[in-house]
């Protein structure tokens, strides 16, 4: 499993994991979280709204930065924040 915190991105953070999924844990899903404040891990993260990877993807990397593309279109879509 892999995380990480970034932003600010329009105003609001991003905390994103992913973690192996698939057979032999070879593939991976990407989760994110749109935060008003910047949280101290994804777990702990209080939400505007949570979202996930459709597919499973062939590195955590971009699983975490597919889950992240999603996340900054609904930051695209809402006011900014500060």
């Amino acid at each position: 499993m892999v995380e990480r915190v970034v932003g600010p991105i329009g105003g609001y953070y991003i905390a994103s994991y992913a973690c192996a999924m698939g057979e032999f844990g070879r593939q991976f899903l990407g989760f994110a979280k749109v935060c008003a404040a910047k949280p101290q891990d994804y777990w702990k993260a209080q939400a505007f709204a949570e979202c996930s990877t459709t597919e499973l993807l062939d590195s955590a990397e971009t699983a975490l930065e597919c889950a992240e593309r999603v996340a900054r279109s609904h930051i695209a879509q809402m006011k900014p924040v500060r």
